[in-house]
């Protein structure tokens, strides 16, 4: 009755040692993770508007990692910044989702990261800004049958990454492949481990009606890297097609990607080398269509020195003889 603005003020609002249990379910086995505890306070929450409200907070996760967030927002909820570090979070709870789409087990993995995000909200549209660096650590992947290695890695590690919508896009400065290893093997029916490894899709979607007059197919959303680093890297081939088995190893593979980016118009530029068995070289180098490699590739592969008496299984396959030397 007094004709001034009603006001309305909160110094702050905590909460300590929360426990709470996250589940995803839809792929067969929920994907849980156990927040055990967790610490929120959000101070200043006021109608003025002059004074930002602020949020911190922290918490563990019971399958390993830590999570930190901290924040300012004004009242009309228009701009706000965040600032939040993940460290160590464990990847084996997401076994169900790696189960849903292959037959392989997710035996270890830590994800890290540090992001720092502005929002602004301007008239019809909303402004997103953000910096990051993340890692993925310890990854293994492993055939669930036989609990051989499929894929693993010491780190891959991503720095300078810069996400942002209005306008959409995702520009990363470099990314640090560490200590990569795989296995290729080819099985007598000529199927693959890889192959085997993936289940197949379900109902194949029908497909979409073709776009009308005057309608434009939508742009997808921008993506680019600047540089991908490759070192010591580790490849395991083995062939058991033929009349006699064959394995090669590629070792120490190492050097670089450069320009990678979803534009059609661009060209990635590759120079790897690496070590074939115990005093074979193998180069790779040249450049391709990063996301359509038919459309446009010229790469020159180069092996020295190798060893021919081991490629004997297909000389005896094809021709019938064995290599002796060479």
């Amino acid at each position: 009755g007094t004709g001034k603005p009603w006001q309305f003020a909160l110094d702050a609002f905590e909460i300590e040692k929360l426990k709470i249990a996250l589940a995803a379910h839809g792929f067969g086995q929920p994907v849980t993770y156990d927040i055990d505890p967790l610490t929120l306070a959000v101070k200043n929450i006021r109608n003025e508007g002059r004074t930002p409200i602020t949020l911190e907070a922290a918490l563990r996760i019971a399958q390993g990692g830590t999570l930190r967030v901290a924040g300012e927002a004004n009242a009309a909820g228009d701009r706000a910044t965040l600032r939040t570090t993940l460290q160590g979070l464990s990847l084996r709870p997401l076994q169900p989702v790696v189960s849903s789409r292959t037959t392989l087990a997710l035996n270890s993995g830590e994800v890290s990261a540090r992001m720092q995000a502005q929002y602004r909200a301007i008239k019809d549209r909303a402004e997103v800004r953000a910096k990051a660096s993340a890692s993925i650590d310890n990854l293994q992947l492993a055939e669930a049958g036989s609990g051989e290695r499929l894929l693993q890695w010491a780190s891959v590690a991503a720095s300078g990454i810069d996400f942002s919508l209005a306008p959409d896009r995702l520009a990363i400065a470099d990314i640090a492949v560490r200590g990569l290893s795989t296995k290729v093997l080819v099985n007598k029916d000529r199927s693959t481990n890889i192959g085997q490894a993936m289940k197949p899709p379900g109902a194949a979607k029908p497909p979409a009606d073709p776009p009308t007059a005057g309608e434009t197919k939508t742009s997808e959303f921008p993506v680019s890297i600047e540089r991908v680093n490759v070192e010591k890297a580790s490849v395991d081939f083995s062939d058991l097609s033929l009349v006699l088995p064959f394995a090669a190893k590629i070792e120490d593979l190492s050097g670089t990607v450069a320009g990678l980016s979803t534009d059609r118009a661009s060209r990635a530029l590759a120079k790897l080398e690496g070590r074939v068995d115990e005093f074979g070289l193998a180069r790779i180098e040249g450049s391709l269509a990063t996301f359509d490699p038919k459309a446009f590739m010229d790469l020159r592969v180069a092996f020295r020195n190798i060893e021919m008496t081991p490629l004997s299984p297909y000389s005896a396959t094809f021709a019938g003889r064995r290599i002796a030397s060479g």
